[in-house]
């Protein structure tokens, strides 16, 4: 019996890793956001891939039937997978490259259609 603890592997943390949490937790990004888009698009090109979502717990089922298709005055039209069951709008337009300057938010139109 060995008597002290046994490392199977220990983690390089350095300053470079420390800052990006201290920027993740001050941005209040903490589960989506431009960060979990920039691994996905990093992690794409890294496989050679069109597509790559990333997941954690059980949310990979989930987002791969829930899709918000964005149009009108935004950059860059489309769908998009939400990334929770609480996505706000403002987090898929962030997504969606972010509103065009000709865009009218008073005079908008928000249409759900629940297909099953």
């Amino acid at each position: 019996m060995r008597s002290s603890f046994l490392v199977f592997g220990s983690p390089r943390i350095e300053e470079d890793e420390i800052a990006e949490v201290v920027d993740s937790l001050r941005s209040a990004w903490l589960g989506t956001g431009p960060k979990v888009a920039r691994f996905e698009a990093m992690f794409r090109e890294y496989v050679g891939s069109r597509y790559a979502v990333a997941v954690h717990s059980c949310t990979a089922e989930w987002r791969r039937d829930f899709k918000v298709h964005i149009e009108g005055e935004i950059l860059n039209r489309g769908y998009y997978p939400t990334r929770s069951d609480s996505s706000k709008l403002s987090e898929l337009f962030a997504r969606a490259g972010g509103l065009k300057e000709t865009a009218y938010l008073a005079a908008s139109h928000i249409i759900r259609n629940s297909k099953p």
